[in-house]
């Protein structure tokens, strides 16, 4: 009996396990079908994948596994379930498992969906770092004809056509699939991708290709008029720390509107290696190639929350690339170019050279990105770093001339400042000066207006005598003393030098020319169209040149840029010297045309009197610069005249007038006179001569003993005029004259002002009037020599030689003066004539009328 027992129990046992299924089956269809059980299976399967589940049925279809139909499903974040579904599928078809149904699984491991939509919500950053995917096991997904959406502000970007098959792998919890579908952006179709995944929910790799992802269609906001087509290879992973892409890009026929330049860049290679990666909240963009031509950037990019605010964090290193490549191709510098001509010109002149050790780092806040990238306003030296250095650069505008060889070069900016430190070049083999440039305004200097950010044209020839004429003013004497340099001040200036790279207008300052240099001091003006003030020091015996520039708020009134000069203004000089004659308080118009600097309506004072001139400078010499100026002079005190003509102080009295010129050159090294020639005719009035060698000479004559208490005193003279020379260091005169009631006087010759002693070789005709002769009658040995037909004048002739303050004379008989073929008895016969008609005309008039008879 016990056995028939046992057998029942196993029968009945066997009976339950082949009923439990369909009891099973029987009980989830009541159970699911009824609304407590679609709550309660949406409820667990919602808390598990952390969603909110919502559907419309649920349908089992018995078999080897349990087949779930689920329809009009809707998945929203359980955080917010009043936002739009981020799934939404008419039909989703899932399998259980009996064994995982036994053990109590409640997520279907087999999903297929029909032409499901996945909302993608806008990615924010900030906040509580994003959670990974849930802890699933591994699942079979199947998607036919599904779309995929992402709203970015006012862009809709979408997947369609989405074809996904993942299987599981039946020995691992591993997942492998394939993917594809196309791009659209705002409905219009860009682009299709396919790929292979592998991985599992974790830790999932996706390897997809890009093919032919047109930019024209994209819709991207960061520029205008994109064009290019993008291929290439895109592996993405995600685990639970970080979601990240590897890419392997290229894009042809690329090009785009640059905003704010207004240029269109077309590169003939542009691709992007590198990776992408979402980690600890932040946004890393790592390329280790982003090529655009010759800009070759690798390092890190990243977007993240720091001090409570997103911001945009650059690491990037630029590889080397040389000057001079075929123009068509795109570099650091002729992206600039693209903004400011300067930058134009001088990629065009670049021949050659080696930009090296680039480096950008930046930190800037996330919000207003454009804003800052575009320098619409001032950064903090932490917020923008660059650093570049050029090496062995060759510059050559034109091909007549010779080129700038040999240049190196430091560029750092830091924030708002741009700095080029240690620029040497040569030319010819000589060195240039050493530059070091920095402009505070950096922002400013980004935005000028087109009409003045242009290079200035300049002279429109080279100048390489500006260096020599601004060094001449700067020099030190021999001895180490200080030489006297004026004090310049302008205003109402412009200057449109090329080598300024900015036309200046508006501008006032000073230049000052202190300890051999040369310094540009408190020049306020608007510097290629924006308000700036500009500090330049050249210490031209150290061959160097400093130059601030500081952008100034505000915003310039617009003006007119000057077409018939490339420098000009009203200039102030408190005194200027050439040689031992000085002017001050000059003030005159200034015209820089070409290679010549042109001073017009000049007026200044000298001696006391009112001296107007005009002149010019040239500069078309390299080692020194001509100068040419006419002058007029009035009211001048004599003692100046004196003193300029190695005079004793105050030996020299009366008022002068003078007219003539000056010409000669500006020479480091050297005093204006040592190659310079000053022509003038002078006329003195009104004054007395003391104490002048030449007369006291003459008093020491043996025959002329008479005379002595003549020149101890000062001789009065009515008029005192002649033509004066200076060159090459000797002082000339011709025609000289002095009427006085005492005596006429005559004289040509030189005296050499080099020299200390001033050698003196002049010859001296002396017409005393009647009172003198009365004396000279007296002295029966020379009487018959020297008296003259009428018995009542005198002409004496003495030769002048030797040191100016001791000379020897010698007298002359009047026939060697009268005689004489040279210059100087030309000059001294002629002038004697000259004394008799004008002087004595009306003399020998009553002589002659007194012999005449009675009527």
């Amino acid at each position: 009996m016990a056995k028939p027992k046992k057998q029942r129990v196993w029968r009945l046992l066997a009976l339950l396990l082949l009923l439990l299924p369909l009891l099973l089956i029987v009980g989830l269809n009541l159970v699911l079908r009824s609304e407590a059980g679609m709550q309660f299976l949406s409820e667990n399967m919602g808390r598990v994948l952390g969603v909110e589940l919502q559907f419309a049925a649920i349908e089992l279809e018995p078999g080897f596994q349990l087949g779930v139909r689920i329809r009009q499903l809707e998945v929203r974040l359980a955080t917010d379930p009043n936002t739009e579904p981020l799934l939404r599928a008419p039909l989703a078809v899932a399998a259980f498992h009996w064994p995982a149904i036994l053990t109590g699984q409640l997520i279907p491991l087999d999903w297929s969906f029909e032409s499901p939509v996945v909302v993608v919500p806008d990615l924010k950053m900030g906040g509580e770092a994003r959670k990974g995917p849930p802890d699933l096991p591994p699942i079979s997904v199947e998607v036919r004809d599904g779309r995929v959406i992402w709203r970015h502000e006012e862009t809709r970007f979408e997947v369609q056509k989405l074809d996904i098959d993942v299987e599981r792998s039946a020995l691992s919890q591993d997942l492998e699939g394939r993917i594809s579908a196309e791009i659209l952006v705002d409905e219009e179709r860009v682009g299709r991708t396919q790929g292979v995944f592998e991985g599992s929910i974790a830790d999932i790799v996706l390897d997809l290709q890009l093919q032919e992802l047109d930019l024209a269609k994209a819709k991207l906001r960061a520029g205008k008029g994109w064009q290019g087509k993008i291929n290439g290879r895109v592996r993405a992973t995600r685990n639970e720390k970080t979601i990240g892409a590897t890419l392997d890009l290229d894009i042809d026929g690329f090009e785009v509107l640059i905003p704010g330049i207004g240029k269109t860049i077309r590169p003939q290679d542009t691709k992007f290696r590198g990776r992408i990666r979402w980690e600890d909240d932040a946004l890393h963009i790592e390329p280790e190639t982003l090529q655009i031509d010759d800009i070759n950037l690798s390092g890190d990019i990243t977007v993240a929350k720091k001090r409570g605010k997103k911001r945009l964090g650059l690491k990037l290193d630029l590889a080397n690339f040389n000057l001079g490549h075929p123009y068509s191709r795109l570099n650091v510098l002729r992206l600039m170019g693209l903004r400011h001509q300067t930058w134009r010109d001088l990629d065009k002149a670049l021949k050659k050279g080696l930009v090296e050790k680039i480096r950008l780092e930046a930190d800037l806040p996330l919000e207003g990105i454009g804003n800052a990238v575009a320098l619409n306003h001032k950064l903090a030296p932490h917020e923008f770093k660059v650093h570049a250095e050029v090496r062995n650069a060759f510059y050559s505008k034109d091909p007549n001339k010779p080129p700038i060889e040999n240049i190196d070069a430091m560029f750092d900016i830091g924030g708002d400042l741009i700095r080029a430190r240690n620029v040497s070049m040569s030319r010819e083999g000589k060195p240039l000066p050493n530059l070091d440039i920095s402009i505070d305004g950096l922002s400013v200097l980004a935005h000028l207006p087109a009409e003045e950010r242009g290079r200035p044209a300049g002279p429109g020839v080279e100048i390489p005598g500006l260096g020599s004429a601004f060094a001449s003013f700067a020099n030190d004497d021999e001895d180490g003393e200080k030489a006297p340099s004026p004090v310049v001040r302008f205003w109402d200036f412009y200057l449109g030098y090329h080598a300024f790279l900015l036309p200046f207008r508006n501008a006032s300052g000073r230049l000052r020319f202190p300890e051999g240099q040369v310094h540009i001091e408190n020049a306020e003006g608007v510097l290629g169209g924006a308000p700036a003030k500009l500090h330049a020091v050249w210490e031209h015996r150290k061959n160097e040149i400093t130059v601030q520039i500081t952008y100034l708020d505000g915003v310039a009134t617009p003006g007119d840029l000057p077409t018939d000069r490339w420098a000009g203004g009203r200039i102030h000089i408190d005194q200027a010297s050439f040689g031992d004659w000085k002017l001050e308080n000059i003030e005159t118009d200034l015209v820089a045309m070409r290679e010549t600097l042109r001073f017009e309506n000049v007026v200044g004072q000298a001696g006391g009197g009112e001296v107007k001139a005009s002149g010019f400078v040239s500069l078309d010499k390299e080692n020194h610069a001509p100068v040419g100026i006419s002058i007029q002079a009035q009211d001048v005190d004599a003692n100046y005249v004196g003193l300029r003509l190695k005079l004793d102080d105050g030996a020299l009295k009366g008022k002068t007038a003078a007219n003539g010129t000056l010409a000669g050159r500006l020479e480091p090294g050297s005093e204006f006179l040592d190659h310079g020639e000053v022509k003038l005719h002078a006329d003195l009035r009104d004054g007395s001569l003391q104490g002048a060698p030449a007369m006291l000479v003459l008093a020491r004559l043996p025959s002329l003993q008479g005379l002595r208490g003549l020149f101890g005193q000062p001789l009065p003279y009515d008029k005192l005029a002649g033509d004066f020379t200076i060159k090459d260091g000797v002082f000339r005169t011709e025609n000289f004259f002095l009427e006085g009631p005492e005596l006429r006087l005559v004289a040509a010759g030189e005296i050499n002002i080099r020299d200390d002693d001033l050698p003196t070789d002049m010859t001296i005709a002396l017409l005393f009037l009647q009172t003198v002769d009365r004396v000279i009658n007296q002295l029966p040995i020379l009487r018959d020599v020297v008296l003259g037909k009428n018995k009542s004048l005198l002409t004496v002739y003495f030769k002048i030689e030797g040191p100016w303050r001791d000379p020897s004379a010698r007298l002359l008989p009047p026939e060697m003066i009268q005689n004489a073929t040279g210059w100087t008895g030309r000059v001294i016969s002629g002038g004697v004539r000259q004394f008799r008609r004008i002087i004595l005309g009306e003399t020998e008039k009553k002589d002659e009328s007194k012999n005449q008879p009675s009527p």
